[in-house]
């Protein structure tokens, strides 16, 4: 596979993201992954998003970006959630 593009990250390059990205973000407590897919292509407007080195293909047209945020917990609905679940699985 040397020298040849390969269009899809492997699982391997997946995870040594995730792993990296955990270990800059630290204390990950309520806080939640955010996936923004960026596909410019055919758009005339040129993307800001990315501003590393460039492909030079119409990868350079696609980013995916991965944020972790806060992630806000309304108890009074997940209350009304498990009510809810747990009444659909006591009627069965």
């Amino acid at each position: 596979v040397a020298n040849q593009k390969i269009p899809c990250p492997t699982d391997d390059v997946v995870n040594e993201f995730r792993r990296e990205n955990l270990a800059i973000q630290g204390n990950l407590d309520l806080r939640a992954p955010q996936i923004t897919i960026f596909d410019h292509r055919g758009c005339s407007r040129a993307p800001k998003e990315y501003t590393g080195k460039r492909a030079g293909t119409y990868d350079d047209e696609m980013l995916v970006k991965i944020d972790f945020k806060a992630a806000e917990v309304n108890s009074k609905l997940a209350q009304q959630v498990l009510e809810q679940t747990i009444g659909v699985l006591k009627a069965k």
